[in-house]
């Protein structure tokens, strides 16, 4: 089936597109972090419960912020993508495995966060030619060659991440769709198991990248309460991975805020 004419389609490409752009390009508001990304991608299609869930995966697992130069993939991009397939591809006739399906999901999203990172290295060298070009009118003092050259240079990262958006979600869906039903049995099973894994990979993720003592508490008890919550509800519920990522937020604001100022 192709999706390319579902006016949600536009609708998402224009919020993802939009949302890229806050993570390096304008500002810093936090709306591109993965869990909000999912839950607006979930808003669109009308479960906010997904949204939130796939969100809190991709913002423990993908939260080690990125050191010196290194463009590390879009994790906005990831939980955007991997919430938009999830939610688009039952439409079609598909094999019915909900965690299995959001763990195929999760996997073309990596995927695309991967390439979306790569993107943003071309987008540094379409910006250094945009500033060359406006760069004589700069040096004779004109403000409006500055403000032309920011100008453009956010146009072509949002038109690109649009148009990618629309391909993806259009027509890549269509193709994923058909793909995830010649999967064998075997592989749905192993991928609705895999995604019980994603929670522990995650706190295994924030214990690593910011471990101190108490880090460590917190993360100890977080284990401990999710651990009872998968046991009570038999399944991946969203709001115990959204208690992970607070106390991963509060895991890194002590490392990189409150010890530096002695707290």
């Amino acid at each position: 089936m192709n999706f390319i004419f579902m006016p949600q389609v536009f609708l998402a490409a224009l919020a993802g597109a939009a949302l890229e752009l806050d993570t390096y390009f304008i500002g810093m508001t936090l709306f591109s972090q993965p869990i909000i990304a999912g839950g607006i991608a979930g808003f669109i299609f009308n479960d906010l419960q997904t949204g939130i869930l796939l969100g809190s995966l991709v913002q423990l697992i993908w939260i080690s912020p990125p050191v010196g130069a290194y463009v590390p993939p879009s994790s906005t991009s990831i939980a955007f993508t991997a919430t938009v397939l999830a939610l688009i591809m039952p439409v079609n006739e598909i094999k019915h495995n909900l965690q299995a399906l959001l763990m195929y999901s999760i996997g073309i999203g990596a995927a695309y966060g991967y390439f979306v990172g790569q993107a943003d290295i071309w987008n540094r060298k379409l910006n250094t030619k945009i500033v060359h070009y406006f760069e004589p009118g700069i040096l004779a003092g004109r403000q409006s060659g500055i403000l032309a050259a920011q100008a453009l240079s956010i146009l072509a990262k949002f038109i690109r991440d649009f148009v990618g958006y629309v391909l993806l979600f259009g027509v890549g869906a269509g193709i994923a769709v058909k793909v995830y039903n010649t999967l064998p049995a075997e592989v749905i099973e192993g991928l609705a198991r895999a995604l019980w894994l994603m929670p522990v990979i995650g706190l295994a993720v924030i214990y690593e990248s910011f471990r101190s003592r108490l880090g460590s508490i917190l993360h100890l008890v977080t284990f401990v309460i999710c651990y009872v919550l998968l046991l009570a509800n038999k399944g991946v519920n969203p709001w115990f991975l959204m208690l992970a990522v607070v106390t991963a937020c509060v895991v890194v604001v002590n490392n990189f805020v409150w010890n530096k100022k002695g707290v």
